[in-house]
């Protein structure tokens, strides 16, 4: 991911004490997937819900929380086709964020970790449009992703939603409204 490296540590060291220290998560968990997450360059919030160390619910939230970023869940609210065109698939998978909705000149991205400046600096150039960030489920853009890879792979039109499995729950907060438009 192109996350720098000091940014995805900050933010996972960050989220890691808000969850231990807001009774969510036990230091003993969460500090291997910490540093399992900045020495492999994966999501820690991925990993955290990848491992049910934590709920997605739980992750985002609390994330949301500290970075002030909008939550949007991609199991519920289709990323617009335009949206998921404007960025090539090698450019997201390296971003870990998938184009969601365009407003205007602004491409809204649903990012599974928080972008630092210089991250949104560089997909706004790569892009051609100035970036919002707003934050998913790590799960749920993997899924998106994989499936855009096939598509490309089979030459067929990119999906603009993926089947939720059973048993994912969708992530509700006050603000997916704001940015899904409902």
């Amino acid at each position: 991911m192109s996350t720098s490296t000091t940014a995805r540590a900050e933010s996972a060291r960050r989220l890691s004490a808000a969850l231990v220290s807001g009774g969510y998560a036990e230091e003993p968990v969460v500090a291997p997937l910490v540093e399992e997450a900045i020495n492999s360059g994966s999501s820690f919030a991925g990993l955290l819900i990848s491992r049910g160390a934590v709920t997605a619910e739980v992750v985002l939230g609390m994330e949301s929380q500290l970075t002030r970023l909008p939550v949007v869940d991609l199991n519920a609210h289709r990323p617009a086709a335009n949206a998921l065109e404007l960025a090539p698939l090698s450019m997201v998978r390296e971003y870990g964020a998938v184009g969601f909705e365009l407003r205007g000149d602004q491409l809204v991205m649903a990012f599974t970790d928080p972008p630092g400046p210089d991250d949104l600096r560089s997909l706004s150039v790569l892009v051609g449009h100035d970036i919002v960030p707003v934050l998913a489920d790590p799960l749920a853009v993997e899924r998106l992703l994989s499936s855009m890879e096939l598509a490309e792979g089979s030459g067929a039109a990119a999906p603009v939603a993926m089947p939720v499995p059973a048993g994912v729950g969708a992530v509700a907060t006050g603000v997916a409204g704001d940015v899904a438009g409902t």
